[in-house]
């Protein structure tokens, strides 16, 4: 089971919370040893201009020939 979690910061280290849902479902508890795989996914930038004006010309057209 996958899910993506938030880093938080406790003294010098990075905790992330493993959901309920995850943790019944694999049947894992406390003192348990786990196996993670980490990967650092990026922000998306969708919905970052919203509310700009902005004015494209039929320069800015990546499909012109």
């Amino acid at each position: 089971m996958e899910t993506i979690v938030k880093l938080r910061q406790i003294g010098g280290s990075l905790v992330a919370t493993i959901p309920k849902e995850i943790i019944d479902s694999a049947q894992i508890g406390k003192d348990d040893l786990v196996e993670i795989h980490v990967k650092k996914l990026s922000k998306s930038g969708f919905g970052i201009l919203k509310g700009k004006k902005i004015n494209f010309t039929e320069e800015d057209r990546l499909d012109r020939q």
